[in-house]
């Protein structure tokens, strides 16, 4: 993503929270802006990350929404297809309800090989959409 928009330029940010450290990261940098953070609970068999998640939102005095999107097939044991995509896709919705400019979301180079929206130029295309 880089640190284009980062660290209390954006005005209002929607922070897809996942529990992980990357998300956790995303928020603590937007920290200046007008912070709205979402955690998107999809059947995951780690649910202890919305846990991790709430934590986090607490320790940052964010409030944190919970969205409920139903069990999607997973393509292995935990994730499904295009799950970031997906992410995004229902956090720009979300950031249109609250009014917030742009929605960040931590990604990780060591999942790039098997999963292409974790990618940059799946996110440099993402963005021109």
């Amino acid at each position: 993503m880089g640190n284009q928009g980062l660290r209390g330029d954006m005005g209002s940010v929607v922070v897809l929270l996942s529990g992980g450290i990357d998300s956790a990261v995303c928020l603590a940098m937007n920290r200046g802006n007008d912070r709205h953070a979402l955690v998107i609970d999809y059947g995951q068999p780690h649910s202890i990350e919305i846990d991790h998640a709430e934590l986090v939102a607490e320790a940052e005095g964010v409030k944190l929404d919970v969205l409920d999107l139903p069990v999607m097939p997973k393509t292995n044991d935990v994730v499904f297809a295009c799950r970031n995509a997906a992410f995004a896709c229902v956090g720009a919705a979300y950031a249109s309800s609250v009014g917030a400019d742009q929605v960040v979301l931590g990604s990780n180079q060591s999942d790039w090989e098997r999963f292409p929206d974790c990618r940059p130029v799946f996110w440099n295309d993402m963005r021109k959409a």
